[in-house]
């Protein structure tokens, strides 16, 4: 992991205890903001997609496809916490309306 330029996880933090998940949360981002180490997050969790990325891409599946993407910026690059921030509202509401509109059916969970 030290000399990888990415590194791909995917849905590694759905069985973790929410005290557990938030330690690795910001271990990551210190490693994204210290060794410059690029992350490709496979996630269902619109929270945790905020909290860890800098971009984010919506799909589809079947057949697999890039909906739409969303840039996310903070001021805390560490983002130590941010689930009351002005900035995590916003970009959860975004994310929320644009799938809501997608498919209007669907009930959207979004929790951290």
């Amino acid at each position: 992991m030290n000399k990888a330029d990415l590194i791909i996880i995917d849905e590694s933090f759905t069985k973790m205890r929410d005290e557990v998940k938030r330690r690795i949360y910001f271990l990551l981002r210190r490693i994204i903001s210290e060794r410059k180490i690029s992350f490709l997050f496979g996630t269902s969790n619109i929270s945790e997609a905020i909290l860890l990325s800098d971009k984010i891409f919506l799909m589809d599946k079947n057949p697999g496809r890039i909906l739409d993407s969303f840039d996310i910026e903070f001021d805390d690059p560490l983002r130590t916490d941010f689930s009351d921030s002005n900035e995590y509202t916003e970009y959860r509401e975004r994310i929320k309306t644009y799938l809501t509109k997608i498919n209007p059916n669907k009930i959207i969970n979004v929790s951290l």
